[in-house]
């Protein structure tokens, strides 16, 4: 009261007046700050949604990539450790089956390992080793092609890399080739020729 004592009526209507505009300015502006609380809110919950998209393809893609690196590695030393092309498919299960197989790696740096248990102590080989190691046992021995020989149909067959229609190829170049002319490459009796 002691505010408003001594104004005329017209300052008092000034100020009564200035006070409607400020109270319709603040109702507007908080209008406004929850129209963009909501917005935010909504940018929110699309950016965590698409966090949430891109990690599920993120993962699918390394999963993806983990496979192809180990059937690749698996197929290319099985070739090159001569195992009858039939039954490539047969030894990739057994090792996959025997030991953990894993890529590790970081950047663009990738290698296949396999993580064998063996008196209750884990251990990590690469993966060349691993099939050279699983070749070698009895098992693993069942895999791998005879020698030709020229002895009345001893031993199994395996075709020459010269002469029938089959060839050797760089292993650079195998692994340039599409998925089905890579099988069919190895179905056909075809080699790897190492550098």
């Amino acid at each position: 009261m002691e505010a408003f004592s001594g104004k005329s009526p017209e300052e008092l209507e000034k100020v009564i007046g200035e006070a409607e505009t400020l109270r319709a300015e603040l109702e507007t502006m908080k209008a406004t700050l929850a129209e963009k609380e909501k917005l935010l809110e909504d940018a929110a919950r699309q950016s965590t949604d698409k966090e949430t998209l891109l990690t599920k393809n993120l993962n699918e893609e390394k999963a993806a990539v983990t496979r192809l690196l180990l059937d690749a590695g698996l197929t290319a030393e099985l070739s090159k450790a001569n195992v009858k092309p039939s039954l490539i498919g047969a030894a990739k299960a057994l090792i996959k089956e025997k030991g953990v197989l894993a890529v590790e790696g970081e950047g663009e740096i990738r290698t296949a390992v396999a993580r064998v248990t063996r008196d209750g102590v884990e251990r990590k080989q690469n993966l060349p080793d691993w099939v050279k190691e699983f070749l070698a046992s009895d098992e693993g021995k069942e895999f791998i092609a005879a020698k030709e020989n020229a002895g009345g149909g001893a031993g199994e067959h395996r075709a020459s890399a010269q002469g029938d229609g089959t060839s050797g190829m760089a292993v650079e170049e195998f692994w340039g080739l599409p998925a089905k002319e890579r099988a069919a490459f190895i179905a056909h009796g075809g080699t790897l020729n190492q550098d």
